[in-house]
């Protein structure tokens, strides 16, 4: 089982939306997929128990844990088969948020393009870092609209910054694809489904969709690369 643990130091960035998007992303991909809500305000658990009382399929699984109980949570999840577990963190968290992170196998840290924003990723930024483990951030919550110039479209001037500033200021890698803010979000909470449930065609839901084939292919291939460390340590004795 591979671990995503999305994480950020600032709370309203988003970070439930996108895990339970991702989650049901990975669940109709066919990845056996758990959710651990690690947050107080257990948001996360309360999208799924609106999804299993409007009679929704219960999968992708969500449990709402405190984190002393991940580790044996997790143990849990591989005997049951699951192939892909999600931990909602919680936000302000110290010394415990490396603890957590630690549990990924790849940290998700969504960004939205604002100061206050980019404020708080410096330190959400230095704790991945503390963990040593990969790490990536994602443009969320941004602006529709672009600007046009000549035959290409570009991002938001704001959200395009935010980007500059986050990978060659702060050296630190931003996934490709951006998730904007779109009321199919808002509109298929409300029955705790995903936006490629609620609109399958829509805009929303193709972000969602190439925002985890990136993340997928991330995690295959830190996965490849751990087993040839594995490998060279076993030649290698």
């Amino acid at each position: 089982m591979q671990i995503l643990a999305i994480t950020s130091q600032k709370g309203g960035v988003g970070k439930t939306t996108l895990t339970m998007n991702l989650a049901i992303a990975a669940a109709a991909n066919g990845v056996p997929t758990i959710v651990f809500d690690l947050d107080p305000q257990a948001s996360a658990m309360s999208w799924y128990d609106r999804r299993v009382a409007n009679g929704h399929p219960d999968q992708p699984k969500v449990v709402s844990i405190q984190a002393v109980r991940l580790p044996h949570e997790l143990k849990n999840a591989i005997s049951d088969g699951y192939e892909l577990a999600i931990i909602d963190t919680p936000p302000n968290v110290s010394g415990e948020a490396v603890h957590i992170a630690q549990a990924g196998d790849l940290i998700l840290i969504p960004v939205q393009p604002s100061i206050l924003d980019l404020d708080a990723v410096r330190t959400s930024i230095s704790i991945s870092k503390q963990s040593d483990r990969p790490a990536v951030a994602v443009m969320n919550g941004c602006q529709h609209r672009r600007k046009v110039i000549g035959q290409g479209i570009v991002e938001a001037s704001t959200t395009q910054e935010s980007r500059r500033l986050i990978e060659e200021d702060l050296e630190f890698p931003v996934l490709s694809q951006t998730i904007c803010d779109r009321v199919d979000y808002k509109y298929s909470a409300i029955d705790g489904l995903g936006v490629i449930e609620y609109e399958p065609d829509g805009k929303a839901s193709e972000e969602i969709i190439s925002l985890w084939k990136l993340i997928h292919a991330a995690l295959k291939d830190i996965r490849k690369q751990e087993q040839q460390h594995d490998r060279k340590e076993a030649v290698n004795g």
